[in-house]
């Protein structure tokens, strides 16, 4: 079985990329598990599943995906449990985390993320989603009109200035308040967390991996690492 371990951030994170690798799994026979790792240097790390689901008994795919709880404990956490994921045969680790709020602190969190992260006999990749993962669904700007038939682009820009169809959506600073600032046109609401699950439903797997993905290169890399899992279990 191919095995693949994803660290997170969050709930929001964690929620998108089970639906995610479902969509590009496909029919493919896949089990995904949750769990939610929380701790630090003086408090005890702990990890419980939250929840495992397999789509059938005779498996090709596991996924782990793992809510770190903050920014901060992605790196930490990949690197104190390396050596048991080495240990039960993963293919690949991937961490996905926030860029700072700083643009100016991108370059040197990049050069930083690698630093000290073991590369053999399993590759550890690092996305940045810049400056949150809202700004990925911003970017997939056909599923606002899939949370409210109001909120063409057109609308949203008359609004708040921007477009998501054409604008580039990692220039924006704030993209979880922009995404509540576009659903508030029509009366609605966007909430990080289990919240997020609406938003993340209303997405167009097909319109991410193509269109969406081209335009946020972070989101590309992502998409490419599932695909070269899901293909052959072994990353390019």
């Amino acid at each position: 079985m191919n095995k693949l371990a994803i660290f997170v951030e969050g709930e929001t994170e964690q929620l998108f990329l089970e639906w995610l690798v479902r969509e590009m799994a496909n029919a493919a026979h896949l089990q995904i598990v949750f769990r939610k790792a929380r701790g630090g240097t003086t408090t005890r790390r702990r990890t419980r599943i939250v929840e495992a689901v397999a789509d059938n008994s005779d498996l090709k795919f596991y996924v782990l995906i793992v809510d770190c709880g903050g920014d901060g404990g992605v790196k930490s956490r990949i690197l104190q449990e390396y050596d048991n994921l080495v240990q039960y045969d993963y293919k690949a680790i991937v961490g996905l985390r926030d860029a700072p709020r700083r643009r100016a602190d991108i370059p040197r969190l990049r050069q930083g993320l690698p630093v000290g992260v073991p590369s053999f006999p399993v590759p550890v990749d690092f996305v940045l989603a810049i400056m949150e993962i809202e700004a990925w669904f911003l970017a997939e700007y056909t599923h606002f009109q899939r949370i409210n038939d109001s909120l063409t682009p057109a609308a949203i820009h008359s609004r708040l200035g921007f477009d998501p169809s054409i604008d580039d959506m990692q220039l924006r600073d704030r993209p979880a308040e922009d995404l509540n600032a576009a659903y508030e046109i029509a009366g609605e609401r966007y909430q990080k967390g289990r919240a997020a699950q609406r938003t993340v439903y209303v997405l167009d797997c097909a319109q991410i991996a193509i269109e969406t993905a081209t335009a946020v290169p972070e989101l590309g890399r992502f998409i490419n690492r599932i695909e070269s899992f899901l293909g052959s279990g072994i990353p390019e």
